[in-house]
């Protein structure tokens, strides 16, 4: 999930958002070595609920939350 800050076009944040967590997702199959089925399609939530007014350098972010299948025959 993609974040911004408060600042700007709120159509524009949703975008940036979205970009954001996409980023995030290449990163993921493409250096790290996931499978893409493994990484779900990122979500652009837009302007963070941490977001105080003004610039905010915290509420630009990304949230990544890591499933583990414990049923998966030789995972650890």
């Amino acid at each position: 999930q993609g974040f911004t800050d408060s600042t700007g076009d709120a159509k524009a944040n949703q975008r940036l958002s979205t970009m954001r967590a996409a980023a995030v997702q290449h990163f993921l199959q493409q250096k790290a070595g996931l499978s893409p089925g493994r990484v779900m399609a990122p979500d652009g939530m837009g302007i963070a609920p941490d977001a105080g007014s003004g610039d905010n350098a915290g509420a630009r972010k990304v949230v990544a939350k890591l499933v583990i299948d414990k049923g998966v025959h030789g995972s650890q």
